[in-house]
C-alpha cells in the first residue's frame, strides 16, 4: 500500500491522511488531501491476477470501469460526485467529493434520534 500512497502523491499530488484510515472499515476506500487543501476519498480495487499476481485481471479492470461509469452517471444528492477515474500500475482508482460520516454514524451522534421500524420506513 506504500507503493500506492507514493504514487497517488508523485502523479496526482493527493496525500493520504493517515488519521483518518483507522476509522473507517472498509479497506478499499482512501481519504486524501490535495495540495491545495481540498478533500477527497479514494474507492481502490486492485487488479492482479488472484493465479498470477504480475498481472491484471481483464475481469477485475472491467469490473472497477463499470463502477466508475456508474458512479459518474448516477446524479443523487446522497452519492458522492465523481471527480475522476485512473489507473496506478496494478490499481484502479476513483476519486469522489469527500463525505464525512455515514447514515448510521450520523444517527448515533443525534440526542434525539429514535428507531423507525422497517415496516413504516419502507412506506415512505
Amino acid at each position: 500500500m506504500q507503493e500506492l500512497f507514493k504514487f497517488l502523491k508523485q502523479t496526482k499530488g493527493l496525500k493520504v491522511l493517515q488519521e483518518k484510515i483507522n476509522k473507517v472499515s472498509s479497506e478499499d476506500i482512501l481519504f486524501v488531501q490535495s495540495e491545495n487543501q481540498e478533500n477527497y476519498i479514494i474507492k481502490w480495487f486492485n487488479l492482479q491476477l488472484d493465479i498470477d499476481q504480475s498481472k491484471i485481471c481483464g475481469q477485475k479492470l472491467n469490473k472497477a470501469q463499470s463502477f466508475a461509469k456508474m458512479i459518474q452517471e448516477c446524479n443523487h444528492e446522497n452519492i458522492p460526485k465523481q471527480i475522476g477515474s485512473f489507473q496506478i500500475q496494478k490499481y484502479y482508482l476513483i476519486q469522489l467529493e469527500a463525505f464525512d460520516t455515514c447514515l448510521y454514524n450520523w444517527s448515533q451522534s443525534l440526542d434525539n434520534f429514535y428507531y423507525i421500524k422497517n415496516e413504516i420506513f419502507m412506506k415512505f
